[in-house]
């Protein structure tokens, strides 16, 4: 069977979203951010800042996902607080289309 991933964005991010199937059940987060985007020390601070702001909001995802954040060009001249607030919104998005299944 062949699960079909779920493309979201806002703002200065894109997220693929794709159900695992890991026994487990754990939720894995991937952040890319293209050399298109900016220099080494560009593309290293939007790593950081996203790997943070996904941090705070990792406990309310739903369990079993596969998530890859994006950092579309824009997101070199985006303030910290808007990059926390596009995964913040990606976050939302992702809890309503993937609501928690019942054990």
């Amino acid at each position: 069977m062949q699960a079909s991933q779920t493309k979201l964005s806002s703002g200065s991010l894109l997220a693929l979203v794709l159900e695992n199937h890991r026994d487990d059940q754990s939720t894995r987060a991937g952040f890319t951010v293209s050399s298109k985007v900016g220099n080494a020390v560009t593309r290293n601070r939007i790593r950081r800042h996203l790997r943070e702001a996904y941090r705070h909001c990792r406990s309310g995802l739903p369990r079993g996902l596969d998530i890859v954040l994006i950092a579309r060009q824009s997101a070199a001249r985006a303030p910290p607080q808007a990059l926390t607030s596009a995964v913040s919104e990606i976050a939302a998005a992702i809890r309503r289309r993937f609501p928690p299944s019942a054990p």
